[in-house]
């Protein structure tokens, strides 16, 4: 099996870092930008934007194999995606369960919304497929 499911639950509020850390390193702490749309377009670290330079040279070829199913309604998911890259990302929603997500594709794209459409077609779609091999 090829399949790690963190089950992320960011569930901390956002400015969780620069609201606790003291006054003298709080420019320097983890930071969340959001829109006025109150969608996550960046996380800044050291007053940089953090980003992956090339991910296929920094990874081994364990973490190749590693597929993330990511949950829909989940803040941090384009901030994921914008850092390691679209390929490895997919959706899951518990479906029938009654934790389940309403609506998981809608939900999905409205998050996402910022990405290019063929990132979120890969994230909704094509992954999946690649992924299961059908």
């Amino acid at each position: 099996m090829r399949a790690i499911d963190g089950d992320s639950h960011f569930i901390e509020p956002l400015d969780l870092f620069e609201r606790y850390t003291d006054a003298a390193y709080r420019d320097r702490t983890v930071r969340v930008d959001i829109d006025s749309d109150g969608r996550v377009t960046e996380l800044n670290v050291d007053r940089r934007p953090m980003r992956m330079a090339d991910l296929d040279e920094l990874m081994s070829d364990f973490a190749r194999n590693i597929w993330v199913s990511a949950n829909p309604e989940e803040r941090m998911f384009p901030l994921m995606v914008r850092f390691a890259g679209d390929q490895r990302f997919f959706i899951g929603f518990d479906y029938p369960h009654a934790e389940g997500f309403l609506h998981p594709i809608r939900t999905t794209r409205e998050l996402l919304a910022a990405l290019p459409e063929r990132s979120i077609e890969r994230i909704l779609c094509d992954n999946a497929a690649t992924f299961y091999g059908i």
